[in-house]
């Protein structure tokens, strides 16, 4: 894996042929943590992830954002995740190569035979929402969380060239606008 900066001098991971398999959506900076968790609880992540297709980085991620956007979305998740739902099944513009790269790698599941455990990936934008002494608390449970939803919040927000978290809050926003 090579650390490339960008014209606009933030890091990104480019991967090469030999490693099809994104760890982080375009555009997150990645930092690494080792995993504050036990090899049995790491074992069952490789697990379930390899059953998803995805990369366990990838997996964790998705969890992880997913768990903080429906903590704080409460009585607005359901009909988020359903705009979401409904978004995805209407026609909307091509996607650009590493956005649709990322939302083949979410759908078609092409999960690498090898991980880097207990190192993960994760992007830096949801662990600095996580004080560092919370971070295995708020981890442990992921296992619990709703990866299909998380795919399908995190793919509507591809779409529109926006974080899982971003593209949530201002659509709970119209949707808390539209109901006054």
């Amino acid at each position: 894996m090579k650390l490339v900066t960008t014209p606009s001098s933030s890091r990104t991971i480019v991967r090469t042929p030999s490693d099809p398999t994104l760890r982080l959506r375009p555009g997150d900076r990645p930092q690494w943590l080792e995993a504050p968790v036990t090899q049995e609880v790491q074992q069952r992540w490789r697990c379930a992830a390899w059953k998803a297709g995805l990369p366990v980085d990838v997996w964790v991620a998705l969890l992880l954002e997913w768990e903080l956007v429906g903590g704080e979305l409460s009585d607005l998740y359901d009909p988020v995740l359903e705009y979401a739902t409904v978004m995805l099944e209407t026609p909307h513009l091509p996607l650009g190569d590493a956005r649709r790269r990322w939302v083949r790698q979410l759908t078609d599941g092409s999960a690498p035979d090898n991980d880097e455990l207990p190192t993960l990936a994760l992007p830096c934008r949801l662990l600095a929402r996580i004080p560092p002494t919370e971070r295995a608390s708020r981890l442990r449970p992921i296992e619990r969380g709703d990866l299909d939803a998380a795919k399908i919040l995190d793919i509507a927000a591809t779409v529109e060239g926006l974080t899982m978290e971003a593209w949530a809050y201002r659509c709970a926003l119209r949707l808390a606008g539209a109901r006054r």
